[in-house]
């Protein structure tokens, strides 16, 4: 009897080893596979970014864009992208700050591309901190996306800059984008009044906003609310001057969404594009 106890102890401490053995080797690949998709993802995300930038650059007589940091160029560049997660690292978003992960050389800033020369080597675009294992994936004006340990022009920006470019955050953002593939109305409504939270007072951020979140609501036949979100735009930001498919009261644009002549933004948090217009639409402005 005390043989078999024994025979049972140690085949119970055995299974007991293995299963913690088998934890660990599979902990240390799931990490190491979870980090190769992070890796994928950002150099993704830095590869639209710099399309963009391109893209800006063909359509302002060939030069970059006047951006003293990447929060700026978020700006600028958004209604390329028509989507604000890429704007967001893998790696780097889990610090819970709703700040943007990437950082731009502004030895660049309104650079006219034809005479670019030495700086045409530099990194254009790349992760704010070394997210990757002590490496920073990184982008040129030309060429693909790679990974560096090399000192990169990263400006160090006050807290107050950051806090005036807050913007909705990187899980609001994918799933606003994934609402709108879908074509849950009612789900981007709800996302939309999650990123006003999230974007706060934000002049550059919010009016867009609210516009869109307006939008969706005549979309929805939701009348009453979207006048109420018109009333707290217009009350927030009084001066400011509304881009030109986001003009009227909600009455208006219920006409126009019935005429066919307003669509829902794709991706979210994008612009509002007038049915048969051809790129992007003009943003709103605040003095």
């Amino acid at each position: 009897m005390t043989l078999l106890l024994r025979i049972t102890r140690t085949l119970g401490l055995l299974a007991v080893l293995l299963t913690a053995a088998a934890a660990v080797v599979w902990w240390g690949w799931g990490r190491a596979a979870h980090e190769r998709a992070c890796v994928a993802s950002c150099q993704s995300n830095l590869k639209q970014i710099a399309l963009a930038v391109q893209m800006y650059a063909s359509d302002n007589d060939g030069r970059l864009p006047p951006a003293d940091h990447f929060l700026e160029l978020s700006e600028l560049v958004w209604p390329y992208t028509k989507n604000r997660s890429v704007f967001y690292c893998p790696s780097g978003f889990r610090e819970g700050r709703n700040i943007y992960e990437y950082a731009w050389n502004r030895h660049l800033s309104g650079k006219s591309v034809a005479s670019l020369g030495s700086l045409a080597k530099e990194p254009m675009l790349f992760d704010r901190k070394p997210w990757h294992g002590g490496k920073r994936n990184a982008v040129r004006f030309q060429g693909g996306p790679y990974p560096t340990d090399e000192p990169v022009p990263i400006r160090q920006l006050p807290e107050s800059v950051f806090r005036r470019y807050t913007a909705p955050g990187y899980r609001v953002s994918r799933e606003l984008e994934k609402a709108f593939r879908w074509g849950n109305l009612r789900a981007a409504e709800r996302l939309y009044c999650e990123a006003l939270k999230e974007a706060g007072d934000n002049p550059r951020v919010a009016p867009r906003v609210y516009e869109e979140l307006i939008i969706v609501q005549c979309k929805l036949g939701k009348l009453g609310p979207a006048e109420i979100t018109w009333e707290k735009l217009k009350r927030q930001y009084p001066r400011r001057r509304a881009s030109r498919h986001g003009e009227g009261s909600p009455r208006q644009r219920k006409a126009r969404c019935r005429a066919g002549h307003v669509s829902v933004p794709e991706g979210g948090l994008g612009d509002v594009v007038t049915a048969g217009s051809s790129g992007p639409a003009a943003t709103a402005e605040v003095d």
